[in-house]
């Protein structure tokens, strides 16, 4: 590879899975695609930071001590909070912020890296969605189901009885 770098992560894997099974979801848009990974690096790589792990290398090799778990406990609580703030549906970048804060990539290289598969995978989904007939969205909007509960203060339920056919 010319970037040394690893390209393919563990949460390339269910993202492309919710942009080919479920490619009209919300959460398969590019935007909550790119914009839940972005989160969940940013997240992870400042939870190492924070705790002061940010060149203590992998656990994969050894024991994981009481810094490794709270920066591992603190990094996807920080972006599950901050995807909820900014309307982000995408549970792949819980993956991706374990595994910065795991350490198993930590490097600012590598996780700009990982953000730039994320990008490509975006692009062919979108031409394999579009080539499949598929009116696949560009860019779909910071709303999704779960979040429209909490915006509107009315359960999914409820909305699906006020638009289902009279009879």
């Amino acid at each position: 590879m010319i970037s040394h770098t690893p390209f393919i992560f563990p949460s390339l894997g269910p993202t492309a899975i919710l942009f080919f099974f479920r490619p009209m979801s919300a959460s398969a848009s590019p935007r909550h695609a790119l914009y839940g990974h972005a989160i969940g690096i940013v997240c992870g790589y400042s939870s190492l930071v924070l705790i002061g792990l940010q060149h203590a290398g992998s656990t994969i090799d050894g024991p994981i001590g009481a810094h490794r778990v709270l920066a591992v406990a603190l990094s996807p609580g920080c972006t599950a909070f901050f995807m909820v703030l900014l309307k982000v549906a995408h549970a792949p970048a819980g993956a991706t912020t374990l595994i910065v804060s795991l350490g198993i990539i930590t490097r600012p290289w590598h996780l700009a890296i990982i953000e730039i598969a994320v990008a490509l995978l975006c692009l062919q989904a979108i031409c394999f969605n579009r080539l499949a007939g598929l009116n696949y969205p560009l860019w779909i909007g910071p709303v999704d189901s779960a979040m429209e509960e909490l915006r509107t203060g009315r359960r999914l339920e409820e909305r699906k009885e006020s638009i289902s056919p009279r009879q």
